[in-house]
């Protein structure tokens, strides 16, 4: 007779008070061969089937109290002959259990066919076997999404699709606990994913991690839209940038399909916002003495015109002052540097019979000059002698007189 192929060897038996429903599936961490043990009733399940939602238990408690003497749940074997009847030397397992050896099933090809219950099926060649995980089927796949275990921390609902953050944990179910996230606060995020079933405080429930989630209401959003956690209502998703100086910003998820009951998004962005965050007016971020950036008040006055705080009412140079210009719109000659003051400035013509516009000796601004329109003998620093487009130059000390002006 052939040597017996052995199944993989069965986990512990998962104990807990209460029998196991469909939803103990692949999952949530189930699989065929897997026991619970129901303390509350005394009874015992075996999983035969661990698709989602789906889950098949089997109670396999209803043995007789004993197995001896042709009791209850025992083949009486008199009579019998062969393999059955007689005594039997333990069956050994071979030295290996890949490539199609024995003791291990060689399902090359399966793609998508379905495996032997108990046995380990081994991928098809070329068939990407490094990016792929075993389904609860037998077959291999590429895993479309991440889940995490979570309860909700509260009383209440979580509806499938809503953003929540990790808010603690609960010991006594060994789970971590959530509530719905909201972006204007940071004890309320950042979202550790979507809600990829209803949560509630009572049962263990998927979160989303990453990956595509559908079955959710995406008919406020268009196909295409980056949603973000909202700031405005806890557990809302928005498709455009929360507003407000405490906002956080997580974009978290994409839409895929936009529908009131059968929408989809793919979820990207869990677990950490992702841009810089809003800052309140007038603020900017100064580095503290970590390195990290930290808002802080832009000290300056409200008002920087017409004579306000912080701005100089005259043209009078002054060390750290904010410059204010002319009637004209231009910089008073008073705050520029000397080295651009020294250029010539036409300031029009001059009148050197009547002295108009009135100029003085020992008085002027360093590089405005003057074009002689009418010659006369007006004394300006000891030169009374103007002809005819002259030019009347200041120097910064004294009127000079250039009789060979730039053309």
């Amino acid at each position: 007779m052939a040597e017996a192929r052995s199944p993989i060897p069965p986990r512990p038996p998962t104990l807990r008070s209460g029998p196991p429903t469909a939803t103990d599936d692949f999952a949530h961490g189930f699989a065929i061969g897997d026991t619970l043990i129901d303390t509350a009733a005394d009874r015992g399940y075996t999983c035969v089937d661990s698709a989602n939602d789906a889950a098949v238990w089997v109670d396999v408690s209803g043995h007789g109290p004993r197995h001896q003497n042709g009791g209850d749940d025992e083949v009486n074997v008199g009579g019998l002959s062969g393999e059955l009847a007689d005594p039997q030397p333990p069956k050994t397992h071979a030295p290996s259990h890949t490539d199609g050896s024995d003791d291990v099933a060689d399902l090359v090809g399966d793609s998508g066919a379905g495996g032997t219950h108990g046995l380990v099926p081994a991928p098809a060649s070329g068939d990407a076997a490094a990016d792929k995980v075993l389904r609860a089927d037998g077959s291999w796949d590429i895993p479309a999404y991440m889940n995490i275990l979570a309860r909700k921390g509260s009383p209440g609902t979580i509806a499938k699709g809503r953003p929540v953050y990790i808010s603690g944990f609960n010991i006594g179910a060994n789970v971590t606990e959530v509530e719905e996230a909201k972006a204007d606060s940071a004890t309320t995020m950042a979202a550790a994913g979507l809600a990829a079933e209803p949560i509630t405080n009572s049962a263990n429930s998927l979160v989303r991690v990453w990956g595509r989630l559908a079955g959710i209401d995406t008919s406020a959003f268009s196909v295409g839209d980056e949603v973000f956690v909202s700031a405005a209502v806890a557990g809302d998703l928005q498709n455009t940038r929360p507003t407000g100086a405490t906002s956080r910003i997580q974009k978290v998820a994409e839409v895929l399909r936009s529908h009131a009951t059968l929408g989809e998004v793919t979820v990207y962005g869990a677990g950490r916002t992702n841009a810089a965050p809003n800052i309140a007016q007038d603020n900017i971020f100064k580095g503290d003495a970590n390195g990290i950036p930290q808002p802080v008040a832009f000290a300056h006055a409200a008002d920087h015109q017409n004579g306000g705080a912080d701005e100089v009412a005259t043209a009078t140079a002054a060390a750290n002052v904010i410059p204010k210009t002319g009637g004209a719109g231009k910089l008073d000659v008073g705050f520029m540097p000397d080295a651009v003051v020294g250029g010539v400035n036409y300031q029009g013509t001059w009148n050197a019979a009547t002295n108009t516009p009135a100029l003085a000796s020992g008085v002027g601004t360093k590089g405005h000059y003057y074009v002689v329109s009418t010659p006369g003998s007006t004394n300006l620093d000891g030169i009374t002698d103007w002809k005819a487009n002259d030019w009347a130059i200041y120097n910064g000390t004294a009127w000079r007189r250039s009789t060979t002006p730039i053309r």
